[in-house]
């Protein structure tokens, strides 16, 4: 009965010679791997894109396009060169502090009540010192509110925090 009868499967053809089957098994693989490294750099990009949306939120919706792109590469910069994280909240009401690793720089800014809030991991606090964090705090901002361009305050302070990190590293 023909039912019955196994059916013949076969990978390679019959007439193939080795270097054919060669030839196309690296093809096979040759394609998996570009494959795999196009997934692969998608999935990185799909995650830079996340950590960047968590990093910035901007309640006011003030920042250009541009200015975000600005601080995005400067918290990419942090997180390569000095293993820290960023996270600026900039909101139309009071500042509430986020609950915060020993990894993360947050900056809190409030135009409307022109207020602002800096939190140093706390190494970093004591290598830049509780001086330069009051001053940022307090005395920095002043000008920048008072004028309507907290933005570019936003760039100059962490421009600074930069400067300072540099300082330090360089010794």
């Amino acid at each position: 009965m023909f039912f019955f009868r196994r059916p013949k499967f076969s990978l390679g053809r019959k007439n193939e010679s080795p270097a054919m089957r060669a030839v196309r098994i690296l093809g096979m693989t040759a394609v998996f791997i570009i494959v795999a490294s196009l997934f692969w750099k998608n999935y990185d990009r799909a995650l830079t894109k996340i950590a960047h949306k968590q990093s910035i939120w901007d309640q006011t919706k003030t920042l250009t396009n541009k200015q975000k792109k600005m601080l995005y590469k400067f918290s990419d910069l942090l997180k390569q060169r000095y293993g820290l994280s960023l996270r600026i909240k900039i909101t139309k009401e009071r500042i509430f502090i986020p609950k915060l690793d020993a990894k993360t720089i947050f900056i809190g800014l409030s135009p409307k009540y022109k207020e602002v809030v800096v939190r140093f991991p706390p190494l970093v606090e004591k290598v830049l010192g509780t001086e330069f964090l009051r001053y940022l705090q307090e005395k920095h901002f002043v000008p920048y509110f008072e004028n309507g361009s907290w933005p570019q305050g936003l760039a100059e302070a962490l421009s600074l925090i930069g400067q300072k990190l540099m300082d330090v590293e360089n010794g």
